[in-house]
């Protein structure tokens, strides 16, 4: 990612005797055209990262709020202006009528065909991750468990080849019980 330049123009204010400065405060006033440049170039450049992270070949993941329902569903749209095309990938709802079942992240695959979901159940926030392929709408056998607790998250990582890269705790027995929540590890899995 190619940043716009910011050039430093500092001002020093004195305070209490210690002089501060302060290089970027130009940055401040938001009336300023070269400010306002300035900002521009930089939401283009956030736009273009969320679109390719977001976006895969042909359809946008999305979660999508849907009062009454207990818990937001994971969408899948062909285009952000093409609301009418959304289909729903996976509905929590429909797994645990009760609201249980909760949806803690997602990351679509490189190729848009798979797309990895950390689960947890009944407001734990300690997720497991399924993959989902995309066009079945059906998981796969591929389930990890304690790859997200609370307060401690967790991440998934696709590779060119379709396989992936996950943080994951460790399991009952791999540690003793009080540090289960502790030693966030990296493992990578073939998917099948």
């Amino acid at each position: 990612m190619k940043y716009p330049e910011t050039s430093p123009r500092p001002v020093v204010d004195e305070y209490y005797g210690v002089k501060v400065e302060d290089p970027y405060r130009w940055l401040e006033d938001a009336k300023d055209p070269t400010v306002r440049d300035w900002t521009e170039a930089r939401n283009r450049l956030m736009r273009e990262f969320l679109d390719a992270v977001l976006q895969r070949p042909g359809q946008i993941f999305a979660i999508k709020r849907q009062p009454p329902l207990q818990q937001p569903m994971l969408v899948i749209l062909s285009s952000a202006d093409d609301l009418a095309s959304e289909q729903v990938l996976l509905d929590p709802n429909q797994l645990d009528p009760s609201g249980g079942i909760a949806i803690d992240f997602f990351v679509a695959s490189l190729d848009g065909n798979k797309v990895a979901v950390s689960l947890s159940k009944g407001g734990s926030e300690r997720g497991d991750l399924y993959i989902y392929d995309v066009a079945t709408r059906q998981p796969l056998s591929d389930v990890i468990s304690r790859v997200q607790i609370p307060t401690g998250g967790g991440s998934f990582a696709w590779t060119e080849s379709g396989d992936v890269y996950y943080t994951r705790y460790p399991r009952p027995c791999e540690r003793p019980d009080e540090d289960l929540d502790f030693f966030e590890q990296i493992y990578f899995h073939q998917i099948g």
